[in-house]
């Protein structure tokens, strides 16, 4: 079998074909843009914004038609990219005047906003149209309730406890919930209301001598970090607003899977604002026109960024700039046939083309070699490290890319940025 190929070896295959350089070019137009592109199929409609945005070096904002579309999107995005290039931006589940603790997803989506701060460490942004529902806090008022910690750098220990107690963080023994802090002697650990874990701080004098991340579960300290930000609370009635497509970078590319399913839970949710605003009758709550994302002002907004619109552009996204077509399919289900498996490959081969098998173990990619030798030796593949969600046919380079889970028919889980 020959050796595992890696994402760096796919999205280097991608980027230099006619059909990637030419899509490029299409971007460089001014922004505004609206692209539609048809034919990608399975895991490769999440390969071409990884690619461009190695190429661009422009942040992509995806957005998918449901929460299940986008963590399969975010899982095969982080495989080929890396988690730390990757964001994934989820619903708040919760009405937009709730006032319940703290959730995961709260976490992920302060950590977000903290991202699009600053425009060279957006990279990738994964979401749906359900998280889109709610205006988020703008960078002023993050500003106003993050405190930055450098490791190395002078800090008065007594200035930052007090700063916490200004973001009404609350002093327990053991830190388990975002929002609380403890101290024991010269460290301090703190849960930032944009981190999935705490943060501990040490110090030697009045210099931070050693920040990391801290396990809620052993309370034992981590990988070391250069630096930490602290997030408080953003009380709804305290917090200046702006929409979420307003936060990105002016060059961001905007993916758009079913533009049509944007705009519906858009509106719902205003209407549903506008009667619990009125129901609760608090003056100091913000207007749901503040803090709702009106389906208008998406569309609105659109229009300002470059769009690839997998699909049929409806609404104000036509017309279109330019229709690209691009030649792929969604693979073929084998259902554990090993046999019909081995003549596929067989015949590609015969065709001059590649086949590809995505697998994050080298286990399985093994036992598959071992059980289609017995077959037929001729039906060899090239084995990706890659554990994407879903194997397509590029007829455009000639590749047919599987997946071991789909071979195997076994259920892929998608990977979660959830550690809280």
């Amino acid at each position: 079998m020959p050796s595992f190929l890696s994402a760096r070896d796919v999205l280097a295959r991608y980027a230099a074909s006619p059909f990637v350089q030419n899509l490029n070019k299409h971007l460089q137009a001014p922004p505004g843009a609206c692209l539609q592109l048809t034919g990608p199929a399975g895991s490769l409609a999440h390969i071409f914004p990884a690619v461009l945005h190695g190429l661009s070096q422009r942040p992509q904002l995806l957005v998918l038609p449901d929460e299940t579309a986008a963590n399969y999107a975010y899982s095969d995005l982080c495989a080929l990219l890396g988690r730390a290039a990757v964001s994934l931006y989820p619903a708040a589940g919760q009405q937009v005047y709730a006032t319940a603790a703290p959730s995961a997803a709260t976490l992920l989506r302060n950590e977000v906003m903290q991202r699009l701060r600053t425009p060279a460490e957006v990279g990738a942004v994964v979401t749906y149209p359900a998280a889109l529902v709610e205006q988020i806090a703008d960078a002023t008022a993050l500003a106003a309730r993050t405190i930055t910690i450098v490791n190395g750098k002078e800090q008065l220990r007594k200035d930052f406890l007090q700063q916490l107690a200004d973001l009404a963080f609350e002093q327990v023994d053991f830190v388990t919930l975002p929002g609380q802090n403890a101290v024991r002697g010269g460290i301090v650990d703190v849960f930032s209301y944009d981190h999935q874990v705490p943060f501990r701080l040490e110090w030697r004098g009045n210099c931070i001598a050693r920040l990391c991340e801290v396990d809620v579960e052993t309370q034992l300290a981590m990988e070391p970090l250069p630096s930490v930000q602290v997030l408080g609370t953003l009380p709804p009635e305290q917090t200046a607003y702006q929409s979420f497509l307003a936060a990105f970078p002016a060059d961001t590319v905007l993916w758009l899977s079913d533009p049509a399913a944007i705009t519906t839970p858009l509106a719902h949710a205003m209407r549903s604002a506008k009667v619990q605003y009125k129901e609760r009758a608090d003056a100091t709550l913000p207007r749901p026109e503040h803090c709702c994302y009106a389906p208008e002002q998406w569309e609105t907004e659109c229009q300002a960024f470059t769009k690839i619109v997998l699909g049929e552009p409806t609404g104000s996204l036509k017309p279109t700039t330019a229709t690209l077509s691009y030649a792929a399919k969604a693979s073929p289900a084998f259902h554990k046939n090993f046999t019909l498996l081995a003549a596929a490959l067989v015949r590609h081969s015969a065709q001059g083309h590649e086949n590809w098998v995505a697998a994050t173990a080298e286990a399985q990619a093994k036992r598959l070699a071992a059980v289609l030798t017995n077959i037929n030796p001729a039906a060899t593949f090239q084995p990706l490290q890659l554990g994407l969600s879903q194997g397509f046919v590029d007829e455009e380079l000639g590749i047919a890319c599987y997946t071991d889970h789909q071979l195997f028919d076994r259920y892929h889980r998608y990977r979660t940025p959830q550690r809280y």
